[in-house]
């Protein structure tokens, strides 16, 4: 009873509790992104007038049936029926428009399209930067968990063959990891996505094949391990198959040092990620990326400072909320951190 007690307060640690928020709350922005988002992130609102509008900034949109969209400070309509026409105030012009032309117009003989509030501002396009704040959650978090999967398959796969084979296997194995691993990776990421073309698929393929190295060598620590523990080698007694061994008895119990690792590593590709966007070989616009708006709005920091602003506290609290549940699964899944004294359940 007190053990188990004592399990159920190691996951209640408050780390692994502001984790789970945080990446919670970034999860479902990024699931909930064409419901909470309300428009296309690549939409320009208005080129002329809709430019850096500030957080909080109110507009009456104004879509053409051409196509075109515009924003208005206020908008009257005068007459009815097939005559009526729409006067627009759009800054410190006024402009008049038949209201036939306009798709959003309500269908009340005196109604005027309504206003649409923009919390997050807009970009040099007019493009509604919360929308791509949002859609950029799904970019990012995508690369990052593919990414992750593609580096942890590779890691696992090198590793388990080192443990396996042992001797010159391991050896050869285990110094390739180490050249690799020395070789700066920002350079290498650069230099493999400056030879092919620049993109997301490519970025997460590239990211994915230079980060599997240090997986790799955890894994194979743990899986050296475990290959001296009794029940391995009393499996290895018993005459069952290597490979039987490694899929039963040793990676399901080098799975924790697994989740922990690739979930850390999420919080550090998403970072990864942004700089190459942020240096133009990621995400290409007009996809958005928290990398390249920040890009974007980098050079109008004192006049524009949302722009890169709302992207970058995404960003960070994104990472840390990673880092904390990574922290707290670890020191949930820690028997010595649980503080019970396991002697005293010993015959």
């Amino acid at each position: 009873m007190a053990e188990s007690r004592a399990r159920h307060r190691a996951w209640l640690n408050p780390t692994l509790t502001a984790g789970l928020v945080l990446v919670g709350l970034v999860t479902v922005m990024a699931l909930a992104a064409p419901w909470i988002s309300g428009a296309d992130p690549g939409t320009v609102h208005d080129p002329v007038a809709g430019r850096y509008l500030p957080p909080g900034s109110e507009r009456v949109p104004l879509v053409f049936a051409d196509g075109r969209r515009l924003l208005a400070d206020r908008v009257e309509r005068h007459g009815a029926g097939a005559g009526a026409e729409v006067v627009a105030h759009r800054r410190d012009r006024v402009e008049t428009y038949p209201a036939a032309a306009l798709v959003n117009l309500p269908a009340a003989t005196d109604a005027v399209p309504p206003a649409r509030v923009f919390p997050l501002g807009t970009d040099r396009f007019g493009r509604d930067v919360w929308t791509r704040v949002v859609w950029g959650a799904r970019v990012s978090l995508a690369v990052a968990f593919l990414a992750v999967l593609i580096a942890a398959t590779v890691g696992t796969l090198v590793a388990s063959i080192a443990a396996l084979g042992r001797g010159w296997v391991d050896l050869v194995l285990m110094r390739l990891v180490d050249a690799l691993m020395s070789i700066p990776r920002l350079f290498l990421l650069l230099l493999l996505v400056a030879l092919f073309r620049p993109g997301t698929t490519t970025l997460v393929v590239v990211i994915g094949a230079t980060t599997w190295m240090t997986i790799s060598r955890l894994v194979r620590a743990e899986l050296l391990s475990l290959g001296e523990r009794d029940f391995v080698l009393a499996a290895r007694a018993a005459g069952a198959h290597p490979l039987r061994i490694l899929r039963v008895h040793m990676l399901p119990h080098a799975l924790t040092t697994l989740l922990v690792m690739s979930g850390l590593m999420i919080g550090l590709v998403i970072l990864l990620e942004s700089s190459l966007s942020f240096l133009g070989f990621g995400v290409q616009a007009p996809t958005p990326s928290w990398g390249n708006m920040i890009s974007t709005g980098s050079n109008r920091l004192l006049d524009a400072w949302w722009v890169a602003l709302f992207p970058g506290l995404a960003l960070v609290a994104t990472v840390v909320g990673f880092n904390l549940l990574t922290d707290g699964l670890r020191d949930a899944l820690d028997p010595r951190r649980h503080g019970v004294d396991r002697s005293r359940f010993r015959p």
